[in-house]
């Protein structure tokens, strides 16, 4: 009878462990607003009735000494505030001491982007405004015009999102644009991962564009309201008014809700850091998940490796599917791309800051045809790649 007892208690102790594991947890913050999250190497910096950061993966908190703030962004050596006065505020001791640079915009900065050297401050109805030199001079973009409600920028590209003007793209870090996109649509953000590019809008869902912003067709998420786009790799994520937090595994060609115990479905803010996403909600604070059990990267062994290695596909050939392992002797920042035979990279399998251990992911060839592909993985000065056979 003890032993049933105690079989039935480690039974009892996995199962609970797993559904923890594969649910939203609540954070060190569980009230209030949290409007904008982003992060350095070391620490979840957060928007919060004021700038809180955190070093434990958000147990516990430190306030910045900066109230509450229209837009947050951070880089290694700096990070970013600003409200609705014309300035961008900048720190580089994490709030001890604060500097304060004028952007010529009356009605304050509504959005917040970094890119290298590169920073971009979205204002309130004058348009888009540059600095590079880390936020220490700024000029004027000259284009957009109006409100930026969201900037993103990628390579030498920057997107905008437009209030009820659509969407606008440079190919060259803002010294010139194209004509808007989807004018006349509200759009509330706009992210990329690098293959497409995603832009969310007020009611209307998510839009994607496959060749940099030139066109756009709307995914089948088409009915919310979008607050926020972040991505890992192929993994989008999209946070809504009142529906919670989407996912797509394929670029957005398809969606599932993923909001197994999340008490609040009104997302105001999302970003992954170090293997985990977090959802900043209107009024229930800050909520944290393990993003591999969301994508499907299998955790093979928690045992460190003795080095870093990219395993043969299995099977070998393959239609469509097939399974890679790889091997992580310390946490690193880990991406696996797939190529095609002439060198355009079609997929990104894996792109984030991953624990050691040994891992397994999946890609999926349905909308390729047959040939020779080939997987690369590269972490700081490792890089190895495989070649794999596609038969259909």
């Amino acid at each position: 009878m003890k032993n049933i007892t105690f079989v039935s208690f480690v039974l009892l102790l996995i199962l609970s462990t797993n559904y923890n594991f594969t649910q939203w947890e609540p954070t060190g913050i569980t009230t209030g607003n949290v409007l904008h999250i982003t992060s350095n190497s070391s620490s979840i910096i957060v928007n919060n009735s004021g700038l809180k950061y955190s070093t434990d993966g958000s147990n516990n908190w430190i306030s910045m000494n900066y109230s509450p703030t229209l837009a947050l962004t951070a880089n290694e050596e700096s990070i970013f505030a600003a409200g609705s006065n014309s300035r961008v505020s900048k720190t580089t001791n994490m709030g001890i001491d604060w500097t304060h640079n004028m952007v010529s915009a009356a009605d304050g900065v509504f959005t917040l982007h970094t890119s290298g050297n590169n920073v971009y401050a979205g204002t309130r109805n004058y348009g888009l405004r540059r600095s590079k030199d880390n936020g220490n001079n700024w000029g004027i973009v000259t284009f957009p015009f109006g409100t930026v409600s969201s900037v993103f920028a990628y390579g030498t590209y920057v997107y905008t999102a437009l209030e009820n003007a659509g969407i606008s793209v440079s190919s060259n870090y803002g010294s010139n644009w194209s004509s808007a996109h989807l004018s006349g649509i509200f759009m509330n953000v706009i992210h990329t991962n690098g293959l497409f590019v995603f832009a969310g809008s007020r009611n209307a869902g998510v839009y994607l564009s496959s060749d940099n912003g030139s066109s756009w067709i709307q995914s089948s998420l088409n009915n919310i309201n979008v607050t926020a786009i972040t991505s890992s790799g192929n993994n989008i994520f999209v946070g809504s008014t009142n529906s919670g937090v989407y996912f797509s595994g394929n670029n957005g060609t398809s969606w599932q809700q993923v909001n197994t115990g999340l008490t609040n479905l009104n997302i105001r803010a999302l970003h992954i850091h170090n293997q985990i996403i977090y959802a900043g909600t209107s009024g229930a604070g800050l909520w944290k998940r393990d993003i591999t059990e969301i994508v499907g990267i299998e955790t093979i062994s928690n045992e460190i490796p003795k080095g870093f290695s990219l395993m043969q596909n299995y099977p070998n050939p393959f239609n469509p599917n097939t399974s890679i392992n790889f091997s992580l002797p310390k946490s690193s920042n880990i991406k696996i791309n797939v190529y095609n035979s002439a060198g355009k990279e079609i997929s990104i399998l894996v792109n984030m800051q991953m624990n050691a251990g040994v891992y397994k992911t999946e890609f999926n060839a349905a909308e390729s045809p047959s040939g020779i592909y080939f997987c690369k993985m590269t972490t700081g000065d490792f890089s190895s790649v495989i070649k794999m056979v596609l038969v259909k």
